[in-house]
């Protein structure tokens, strides 16, 4: 070791995994402010059925964008579930106007201590896809590590 700098083997993330439909979603703990219930009667955006953009819901008097992930790489999403939940997360580009963004999860995600030894990088298939950060293996599951930023100017562009 040099310097100040830990060794990468002993660095343990705090991390959420977000169960969504077919796959699993990966973000630092620190990036998600509160997981609540999905709101049946959240504002739609209108051609909301087949956008990523579902809609927003208020969440301590603040409107959130809903997102659903699976829609954003194509796949299928179909809204239903007796356990749909609300990833609030943190934007963070500092935009006082959406500070939060909710990604609607298909089951309650849980914390996860991650670290060296539970990890296995996932062989690229030269998908480039500015929504995603990377991919990888955790204790053999497959997570997406989603890049919230790229997700934020997404979310801009759409919402005024």
């Amino acid at each position: 070791m040099s310097g100040n700098r830990p060794d990468v083997q002993h660095i343990v993330v705090r991390s959420v995994l977000m169960p969504l439909q077919g796959m699993t979603l990966m973000l630092p703990n620190a990036a998600v402010s509160e997981v609540v219930a999905y709101d049946e009667n959240s504002e739609k955006v209108p051609g909301a059925d087949n956008s990523w953009l579902l809609g927003t819901q208020i969440w301590r008097q603040q409107i959130i964008p809903l997102i659903a992930f699976e829609r954003m790489l194509g796949k299928r999403f179909s809204g239903e579930g007796k356990r749909l939940m609300v990833a609030v997360c943190n934007t963070l580009n500092g935009n006082p106007k959406r500070p939060y963004l909710g990604i609607v999860l298909s089951d309650i995600p849980h914390l996860i201590r991650a670290h060296h030894s539970m990890i296995e990088p996932v062989r690229e298939s030269g998908e480039s896809d500015k929504r995603i950060l990377g991919r990888m293996r955790l204790n053999g599951e497959e997570v997406i590590l989603p890049d919230l930023d790229a997700i934020e100017e997404m979310v801009n562009q759409e919402l005024p």
